[in-house]
């Protein structure tokens, strides 16, 4: 698997991180600044390459690999969340947008995760019930911190409807990215969002969904009540 894995270039690797992410063919080749075909053909490639059936299967493969060989102190940047590792010390001709400079993403998600911890410290709630309130071990906001994301996924219910990242999405996939993602170092920050109108049943089994996934705790799992 080792070997297959290597015979990936970098662009077919930042491919199949963003699609990991939760991205499809379309919102990759934007991110990316190329064509479409271009996004199918990178991830044709990875299928032949890697032997598998499926460009998820491709994906999870490529994170599997990186995350065994990844440094404990800088991450590799497979991006449940936008993560993305700078593959190429240069420049990469086939757009501005999409991998960034590991340093830009240390300072940022340094950053993200100052502001993250310092709003839990003024809004930490005392635990209560678990039907109403979030578990004793998470942090809680009145609104999602602004500034740098890339080290932050964030976990919706519009109603009933669940999101990862602003992608509906069921309950099985964000258990699969949720497991990828307890594998980063470091690891992203998870909010969970929900509006008045979602059932306290519905919030409270995705809030164990996650908190089961990824072992929460102050600062890196924060629920914000809209």
């Amino acid at each position: 698997m080792t070997a297959n894995v290597q015979a990936l270039n970098e662009r077919e690797k930042e491919t199949l991180r963003l699609l990991l992410q939760g991205h499809d063919a379309k919102s990759i080749a934007r991110d990316l600044g190329i064509s479409v075909h271009t996004v199918n053909e990178r991830l044709r490639a990875s299928r032949r390459k890697l032997g598998v059936a499926s460009s998820r299967e491709a994906a999870r493969t490529l994170a599997r690999f990186e995350q065994g060989t990844h440094n404990s102190s800088v991450g590799k940047g497979f991006g449940v969340a936008g993560d993305h590792a700078q593959e190429n010390k240069g420049h990469r001709p086939d757009g501005p947008r999409g991998v960034k400079h590991p340093a830009v993403l240390a300072i940022g998600g340094t950053v993200i995760m100052s502001l993250i911890i310092a709003a839990a410290m003024l809004t930490w709630l005392a635990p209560g019930s678990t039907e109403v309130g979030p578990l004793p071990n998470w942090s809680t906001a009145t609104t999602v911190p602004a500034g740098n994301t890339e080290s932050t996924n964030i976990v919706q219910l519009d109603g009933n409807r669940l999101l990862w990242n602003g992608k509906e999405a069921s309950e099985a996939t964000v258990t699969e990215f949720l497991a990828v993602t307890r594998q980063m170092h470091p690891q992203p920050v998870l909010i969970l969002s929900y509006t008045a109108q979602t059932p306290a049943k519905r919030v409270q089994r995705v809030r164990s969904l996650v908190d089961n996934a990824i072992q929460c705790k102050p600062g890196k799992c924060l629920e914000i009540a809209s």
